[in-house]
């Protein structure tokens, strides 16, 4: 199912990079990545739409890059050359100048949330449990900015638990929490990700998939997946994320969109609608 020019798309999440300016260190281990990947390149990477527009990610650079980091995103963010209407910016709950980043964050009216991965080998197993982590949640909520979760599958259960104890910050789980797409026994994640959607203020991304695939994914794995994560948050806490570039590693932007496409082949415009770009529209606060 391709496509179709006349349908909408709010991309909730697109990375973009200038070597020139900043370095991920991750790419050292990921030589396919290891270019520059621009909003230019992003445009190139899609089909013609009705009307595209993108949440900027963070990528996971080192904290001394965070100032340049946030300096190209305002420039992303203000250049209307660019998709970009909103934006993540990294942010670590438990550093001692967390409360310093948020106000100066706070200061670009376009910044919706922020990031910190949790599934790098510098992130302990239950790190978003430490109560200065809680701290830093609830006081995110209470600047209006929400909380991404970029986690290890296995620890999925722990963001039930976060979201208990910070009930009024909104979480949205990236990747629908990084179930593998290789054949893999997902019985544990089917489980796992039923109980976060026990509570309402965790939103879920329908991306990622490609970066834990096999060279021979499967649609009807990519189905079940999304199917499953349908059932257990509805249709009103799901939202579309290409994951651009990293979708590469595994297809094309065209490819994830198109077997997204395919999975929900048989639901309603009104939901299909939902999924593309309101549901985004309102987790990011965008007209």
């Amino acid at each position: 199912m391709a496509f179709l020019p006349m349908q909408e798309l709010l991309d909730s999440h697109v990375h973009v990079w200038d070597l020139n300016r900043l370095r991920p260190t991750w790419l050292d281990a990921v030589a396919a990545l290891d270019r520059n990947f621009s909003s230019a390149d992003y445009l190139a990477a899609l089909p013609k739409v009705a009307r595209l527009r993108a949440i900027y990610l963070e990528i996971d650079l080192p904290s001394v890059q965070r100032d340049a980091e946030f300096q190209i995103v305002q420039e992303l963010l203000h250049d209307p050359g660019t998709p970009f209407v909103g934006a993540v910016l990294p942010g670590d709950p438990v550093g001692s100048d967390f409360t310093v980043w948020l106000a100066e964050v706070k200061r670009e009216p376009m910044v919706r949330g922020l990031r910190r991965v949790l599934h790098t080998p510098d992130q302990p197993p239950g790190r978003c449990l430490e109560p200065a982590f809680i701290d830093g949640m609830r006081t995110l909520g209470a600047h209006d900015l929400h909380f991404e979760l970029c986690m290890r599958s296995e620890e999925l259960a722990d963001v039930a638990s976060l979201a208990r104890a910070a009930p009024e910050t909104t979480l949205v789980l990236d990747h629908l929490g990084n179930p593998r797409l290789d054949g893999s026994d997902l019985s544990t994640w089917r489980d796992d990700l039923a109980l976060v959607s026990e509570h309402s203020n965790v939103i879920c991304k329908v991306s990622g998939l490609f970066q834990n695939a096999s060279a021979n994914w499967r649609l009807e794995d990519v189905s079940d997946i999304i199917d499953h994560a349908r059932r257990c948050f509805g249709i009103e806490r799901l939202m579309f994320g290409g994951n651009w570039p990293v979708c590469t590693l595994r297809g094309s932007l065209v490819s994830w969109l198109d077997a997204v496409l395919a999975a929900t082949a048989d639901w309603s415009p009104a939901d299909l609608e939902a999924l593309l770009h309101g549901n985004a529209a309102a987790c990011y606060r965008v007209d």
